[in-house]
């Protein structure tokens, strides 16, 4: 239990720090630079540009986390002007991998991770995301951008993107 509760942390930790960079700073910076698509084109980039530095990255596992992680807390964030939901959803998810199901993220090996549960991924790399993990797959690459492309209609919708999109 209380590596359970010393993973939460952990997690919560890494997905302030990240998304303070990501989206506080470099996603609101770029929006009133040069408008919201451009923010939701550059921070994702940059943060899968960051996870290359991970063991096991490849350049398809920068480009899934750049376009599933990068663009979901994007889309969180332009939905809600607020950090919080993109915090929450990095820190569950990287929570769920680790202390859920063991698997780990971003290149921690599944078998040194002692989740709740120890699930085993076999199977081919499209699938699995090979040693980078679920975040490298294809699954998870479709069911996370069709998430944050739902968002991001919404946010759309609720004129919550900035100052380059006309909206007439």
């Amino acid at each position: 239990m209380l590596s359970l509760i010393g993973t939460l942390a952990g997690a919560f930790v890494s997905a302030f720090a990240q998304e303070l960079i990501f989206r506080g700073a470099l996603y609101r910076i770029t929006e009133e630079w040069l408008g919201s698509w451009w923010a939701l084109a550059v921070s994702p980039l940059l943060f899968g540009l960051i996870h290359l530095t991970n063991a096991g990255a490849t350049i398809f596992s920068a480009i899934a986390i750049a376009l599933q992680a990068g663009v979901l807390l994007g889309a969180a964030y332009a939905l809600t002007g607020r950090l919080w939901m993109a915090i929450g959803l990095h820190a569950m998810w990287d929570f769920a991998n680790d202390g859920i199901f063991g698997v780990g993220v971003a290149g921690q090996s599944g078998e040194s991770i002692k989740g709740l549960l120890q699930a085993s991924l076999s199977g081919p790399k499209i699938f699995t995301g090979g040693e980078l993990g679920v975040e490298a797959s294809v699954v998870s690459l479709l069911i996370v951008l069709t998430t944050a492309v739902i968002m991001l209609q919404r946010a759309y919708r609720k004129r919550q993107f900035g100052n380059v999109l006309s909206y007439e």
